[in-house]
């Protein structure tokens, strides 16, 4: 059983090396900085996995006035996860920086049915 477990897992996981499903943005428009995602139905973002920073030119970070809310889900296998679910997911911050920006977004998702998880992944934009 442990075999075929393994096996399924390790076919996700080349088939998951696909194109990334979450479509990231990055943009500033009316002083302020809107980092954000587009979850598919059916799909989701592990928020623990899901790091957004923003650092200006300055070497500063910036700190998010708002991030999205994450939501309890448990999967399959009963274990119990924290989500980004489908929709679309803004990180704001505040006007004050020294352009340009770099933002550095690290990420992982999966998809419900069929369940299968896509690899860490990482996304970079400068403003």
């Amino acid at each position: 059983m442990k075999k075929i477990l393994f096996a399924i897992f390790a076919m996700s996981f080349f088939i998951a090396k696909a194109d990334s499903p979450f479509e990231w943005s990055a943009a500033s428009s009316e002083g302020q900085i809107r980092v954000s995602v587009k979850i598919p139905e059916n799909y989701y973002l592990y928020s623990n996995l899901t790091k957004v920073s923003v650092i200006d030119s300055a070497g500063n970070a910036l700190v998010p006035v708002k991030s999205p809310p994450d939501k309890k889900y448990v999967n399959e296998f009963k274990e119990e996860h924290r989500i980004y679910g489908s929709g679309a997911r803004d990180w704001i911050y505040a006007p004050s920086y020294s352009p340009p920006l770099n933002v550095s977004i690290k990420y992982q998702g999966c998809s419900k049915s069929p369940f299968m998880c896509y690899p860490p992944s990482s996304k970079d934009f400068e403003l």
